[in-house]
């Protein structure tokens, strides 16, 4: 059965009548979401733009740490869809918690909804329904307990966000499309040479606008915002880029991630801290100062981020929430690599005391709260200045050709 009405509309209509099944939503401009429901609840979203990128950039931001492959065969393809059954594979066995189960459903399904909204807007899209009984749907591979969508809340966090699809200029221009630098000429003249040198480095129409976001852990739509009178002075234009290949695997894909640009680092820096605003502050700092950054939330992710980074700085919270920084900063020490890599504790603490503690966990130094740039910046001198990253070596940015 073929409707003609909204998104919103459908989800409403789905729940209100218990239904199980499958909506395909096509637009005129031949893409294609398949959204699964059971008892009226939506439970996975497939399809759509990028959904390989889409599913492996959202593992790499919540559990950096996983092996998709280690699961063996119960995520092949004969499942109706497999990434789902990977992520409960993922949570049945507790390799991750339910909260980032959570997170990832979320992510997934709020990037879906915001396409299909922005799709509407452009094209004609249809809703055609196919109803299935709860026994087909659980043969699927889906499972009703992994976690409960609260597609009202993910609907309002969208129309919250109304100034990206307000903006004429956007009208047709995707958060899947990749900005690319096309007058540097012009670029050169508005802009310093660390904000030339930066945009240059990552708007090369390689990473869409989604995939910055995550390198340079800015919000998307803030991302693009940002980018407006580059666009409006044609010094910037949006491209179109392929979806990653369905037969790369997360381990081989990692790799690409990390996979270095050809341009000159000084040093590296990571920092171990769960406020987004710190990381974004040291961020600016590090980049400012042509350094790599690398900014880990969670301390369960520390050691296995450090090692595949090998930061030649690293900044470490005393306070995190669940494993003390101090506790943290000894397991690293521990790490045969990590013994001449100085660490630097951000405290509260000013007293002997806390001086002491830096000295016995293996820290070289500790930066006092208030966290302010003036106070980074004497930081990343003192321990940086006799660092010079080889010729080949940059700072690692998600690249997916």
């Amino acid at each position: 059965m073929k409707l003609s009405l909204t998104l919103g509309d459908l989800l409403v209509n789905a729940e209100h009548n218990k239904f199980t099944g499958k909506v395909l939503i096509e637009s005129q401009n031949s893409v294609q979401w398949q959204l699964y429901f059971l008892l009226g609840k939506l439970i996975w979203i497939n399809g759509g733009y990028h959904s390989n990128r889409s599913w492996f950039r959202i593992l790499i931001k919540f559990c950096p740490e996983i092996n998709c492959e280690d699961l063996g065969s119960a995520t092949k393809s004969y499942y109706e869809c497999p990434q789902y059954q990977t992520l409960y594979l993922l949570a049945s066995k507790k390799i991750i918690s339910n909260d980032k189960v959570k997170l990832i459903l979320e992510t997934r399904i709020q990037e879906k909804f915001f396409d299909i909204i922005q799709e509407h807007k452009k094209w004609d899209v249809s809703y055609t329904l196919k109803q299935d009984s709860p026994s087909n749907i659980l043969n699927y591979g889906f499972k009703p307990s992994l976690v409960i969508i609260d597609y009202h809340a993910i609907l309002k966090n969208i129309e919250q966000d109304k100034t990206f699809s307000q903006q004429s200029i956007f009208k047709n221009i995707s958060l899947n499309h990749a900005p690319k630098v096309i007058d540097s000429q012009k670029l050169q003249q508005k802009v310093d040479l660390d904000t030339y040198s930066h945009l240059i480095h990552f708007f090369d129409g390689k990473l869409s606008l989604r995939d910055l976001a995550l390198r340079l852990n800015k919000n998307v739509i803030k991302l693009a915002l940002s980018l407006t009178s580059y666009l409006t002075e044609s010094i910037v234009e949006f491209v179109e880029i392929p979806d990653v290949n369905n037969n790369i695997t997360l381990k081989k894909y990692r790799l690409k991630c990390l996979k270095y640009h050809r341009s000159k680092a000084k040093f590296s820096v990571a920092c171990i801290h769960n406020n987004q605003q710190i990381n974004q502050i040291i961020d600016q700092v590090v980049t400012r100062s042509r350094g790599r950054f690398l900014a880990i939330e969670d301390e369960f992710q520390a050691i296995t981020s450090l090692i595949e980074y090998n930061p030649d700085l690293i900044l470490i919270n005393v306070a995190m929430p669940v494993v003390n920084g101090y506790e943290l900063c000894s397991q690293i020490k521990r790490v045969a690599k990590f013994n001449q890599t100085p660490i630097i504790m951000l405290s509260e603490g000013k007293s002997i005391t806390d001086r002491m503690r830096t000295k016995l966990v293996g820290a070289s130094d500790f930066i006092t709260n208030p966290l302010d740039e003036s106070k980074i910046t004497k930081t990343l001198e003192k321990y940086t200045a006799n660092l010079t990253k080889s010729e080949g070596e940059t700072p690692p940015v998600l690249a997916f050709t």
